[in-house]
């Protein structure tokens, strides 16, 4: 929905990973949370107003154990972001579905252990809550697991390393001189002129 706009991260975790790949520069990820960190106070003050307290407790893990399920979470996320999102990837659907599918079925595995969130905006407005604990786990394990994701798929799995990215194909292409261009409505045009001259 907003992916044209700005990459659609909504994620600090994401944005992190992309800067620390440099997709994107230092100044736009400071932007970027920023925004994200804004919309996550007015989200969970509107959240808090709707619902009771219970609805953010760990249910009996450690914190040390609800970073270990973040990292792991958040770093399947952005493994599947960055699969889906290379701009050297044949198109084999959206990667919005695919992204917003990985979410739900993480959430669903882990519905049983901990309340996750995979992205460190999300519990930020919960820590105004005094019966609330422990939110640096928010913070540190989506952040951890996203950074790795993005080295892992950068420096192990990527599978396009060394391969020209689509514009640089077809500028190489175009600079062959036995390759001739041909714009899309040539022969749409050329076609009317036929017709056009049969009816004379």
């Amino acid at each position: 929905m907003i992916g044209h706009v700005s990459g659609g991260h909504i994620n600090p975790a994401v944005t992190i990973a992309m800067a620390v790949t440099l997709n994107i520069s230092i100044v736009r990820t400071v932007l970027y949370i920023a925004a994200q960190v804004t919309g996550a106070l007015i989200g969970g003050f509107l959240l808090k107003g709707a619902n009771s307290a219970q609805l953010w407790f760990n249910k009996g893990m450690t914190a040390g154990q609800g970073v270990g399920v973040e990292i792991i979470l958040t770093f399947v996320l952005v493994i599947v972001i960055f699969g889906t999102t290379d701009p050297n990837r044949p198109s084999f659907g959206s990667p919005s579905l695919l992204i917003g599918l990985t979410v739900t079925l993480l959430h669903l595995l882990v519905s049983n252990l901990l309340v996750a969130a995979l992205t460190p905006r999300a519990r930020l407005a919960q820590q105004l809550q005094p019966e609330y604990k422990d939110h640096w786990v928010y913070w540190i394990g989506p952040i951890l697991g996203g950074v790795l994701a993005a080295a892992v798929y950068k420096l192990i799995i990527n599978p396009y390393r060394g391969a020209p990215s689509m514009e640089d194909a077809v500028q190489k292409m175009l600079q062959n001189e036995n390759f001739v261009a041909i714009p899309r409505d040539y022969f749409k045009e050329a076609k009317q002129k036929d017709i056009e001259l049969a009816r004379l």
